[in-house]
């Protein structure tokens, strides 16, 4: 719990970073559902576990999201998705069968690149990248187990944007998870455990809803024309200034003229 926290502290404040150097933002809600197969080696002390214990997991929760460019006419989109959930697990067939359940909490960050942009719609992919914290308490083995992953994958996302405030997202992919699984005895202090890797294929889907802060579609010719037109603003007295220099350069050239004319004329 201590480390969720600190997650949650550190995402809060790359928020307000986000939302401080982005200027336009969505932010909102999200929920989703994962499914992943893991792999671990063999827990000393759980001899009859077998060389290697398989298991599919699932999760659902939910969780806060934000999004750089949800529908502005940009090329690239930075989204962080950060929730906790529920967590059970199924043995595959074969398997010792352990039946447990617990929570998981995950800090994602996307990095999507739009391959379609239009005006009610977004259709964006690229890479992602997973800090991932599991907490599962196996009381018919007097076992806690505390699993840290780091999970890089690929996200396919669409944005589907209505009026000029609000967002429905869906996104979904595939990562690979990849990390350290910390087994300690109920009864014994947490600074006596055992640990090994533990790793596996997952599969998720997101369902997201947005508020977009000045995230719109034709934000960016808005603000051309905008500039434009102060440049047109600005420029109006510099070409009053350039006729009236115009005006008394004629008006002295017409005054040398008569004067020579005074002094030199037939």
């Amino acid at each position: 719990m201590k480390n969720f926290l600190i997650i949650v502290i550190a995402s809060l404040a790359m928020v307000l970073c986000l939302r401080d150097t982005a200027g336009a933002v969505g932010i909102g809600a999200y929920g989703g559902f994962s499914y992943n197969e893991g792999k671990f080696q063999e827990y000393e002390g759980l001899d009859d576990v077998g060389s290697a214990y398989r298991a599919n997991f699932y999760w659902a929760g939910a969780g806060l999201v934000v999004d750089t460019a949800v529908a502005k006419n940009k090329i690239f989109n930075y989204r962080m998705n950060l929730g906790i959930g529920k967590l059970w697990q199924e043995p595959i067939s074969g398997s010792y069968n352990i039946d447990i359940e617990g929570i998981r909490a995950e800090l994602i960050s996307s990095f999507g690149f739009g391959i379609v942009k239009i005006s009610f719609m977004r259709m964006w992919l690229g890479p992602q990248l997973g800090l991932r914290v599991s907490y599962i308490e196996a009381d018919d083995f007097n076992t806690n187990f505390t699993s840290v992953f780091i999970s890089p994958g690929a996200v396919l996302g669409f944005n589907f944007n209505i009026g000029s405030l609000f967002t429905i997202a869906l996104d979904g992919g595939f990562r690979y998870n990849a990390g350290l699984n910390f087994v300690t005895s109920q009864d014994s202090s947490l600074l006596d455990y055992n640990s090994e890797y533990t790793h596996g294929p997952e599969g998720f889907v997101n369902v997201s809803v947005l508020f977009r802060f000045g995230d719109n579609y034709d934000g960016a010719r808005k603000k051309s024309e905008s500039e434009r037109e102060q440049k047109e603003t600005t420029s109006e007295p510099e070409k009053e200034k350039a006729e009236s220099d115009k005006s008394a350069k004629a008006r002295d050239k017409n005054k040398v003229s008569s004067d020579e004319d005074y002094w030199f004329g037939d």
